[in-house]
């Protein structure tokens, strides 16, 4: 079904998704990609859409950091607190470590590992039409698919961050309920 939606669509099947959509967005089929002045175009996109994730994923980061910081103030109380039971304050020292998690592996995003970068030797440039094209077509693909990973990863620092806010919230009625009982 997949194959023939590409194919009513005017993509391949190994056109990955954000490539599709910079298509759409410009109105361009895929076999237009190389016209004049349209592989600019086609880049400009995939790169504002890296820029975008980025700096939504920044925000995440940092706000995470914020509940991070309130989750070991909050645990730091409770251990100097000589009342409180054992297992409150191995939950709230554990509960940091959650959201410490998430955003330790919410970091492997901003590596950049892009094979594209290589693909143009360094002794000579590329002069066969081809041979250009079959390069400026794996490209595309290439940073449309780095987008793809960006989004899906941006989703998870999104939810990590989220379960981050609702163990904050435990993390606080635990420390209040300890203090006042």
């Amino acid at each position: 079904m997949a194959d023939a939606s590409n194919a009513a669509s005017g993509y391949t099947a190994e056109t990955p998704r954000q490539l599709r959509a910079v298509f759409d967005l410009l109105s361009i089929t895929e076999q237009r990609a190389l016209d004049p002045g349209t592989p600019e175009k086609i880049v400009h996109w995939l790169y504002r859409i890296l820029d975008t994730l980025d700096s939504k994923t920044s925000h995440l980061l940092r706000f995470a950091s914020i509940v991070l910081a309130a989750q070991i103030f909050l645990a730091s109380t409770m251990i100097r607190t000589e009342t409180a039971p054992r297992w409150a304050k191995v939950i709230l020292l554990v509960l940091p470590l959650i959201t410490l998690g998430g955003t330790f592996r919410s970091l492997q995003i901003f590596r950049v590992k892009w094979p594209f970068l290589g693909w143009q030797p360094h002794d000579s440039l590329i002069v066969d039409p081809a041979d250009l094209a079959n390069a400026m077509r794996r490209e595309f693909a290439a940073l449309a698919k780095v987008c793809d990973k960006r989004h899906r990863a941006h989703n998870g620092v999104l939810n990590v961050t989220q379960l981050s806010v609702v163990l904050l919230g435990l993390s606080v009625c635990l420390t209040i309920w300890v203090l006042v009982t």
